[in-house]
């Protein structure tokens, strides 16, 4: 997660110079670009805008699936049933599904896990 600082540089600055993020999924850091970052927000539906101090809500025109491991140790699994209220009080009659994947780490890159992506993948081509 970017520091609010980070943030309001990226958006703000106009630096080419990636920062250097660490995860503890890699060995070492990776580049985060200002490009990438900006690119995030056309897939944003609501975000904490915090140069606004508030909630963004954007149009949704599309069926919205999440899939979350149940033994995610970063992200509470419990956590996606209040986003997916959320955006049903929001969205009312959106297509709004959750797939709880049995042993789904916060990863999700078992076989198992992918084969769930791309069978949720598969609906929508």
């Amino acid at each position: 997660k970017l520091s609010v600082e980070q943030r309001t540089s990226m958006e703000t600055s106009s630096s080419s110079n990636p920062l250097r993020i660490s995860s503890p999924y890699l060995d070492g850091a990776f580049p985060f670009t200002r490009d990438l970052y900006l690119s995030g927000n056309d897939y944003l539906i609501c975000e904490d805008n915090h140069l606004s101090k508030g909630i963004v809500y954007r149009e949704l025109r599309c069926p919205v699936r999440f899939l979350h491991g149940d033994e995610d140790d970063v992200v509470p699994y419990t956590k996606i049933y209040d986003a997916a209220s959320a955006l049903r009080s929001k969205y009312s009659g959106t297509d709004i599904t959750i797939k709880l994947l049995k042993a789904g780490d916060h990863r999700l890159s078992t076989a198992d896990d992918v084969t769930a992506i791309l069978d949720t993948l598969d609906e929508f081509l």
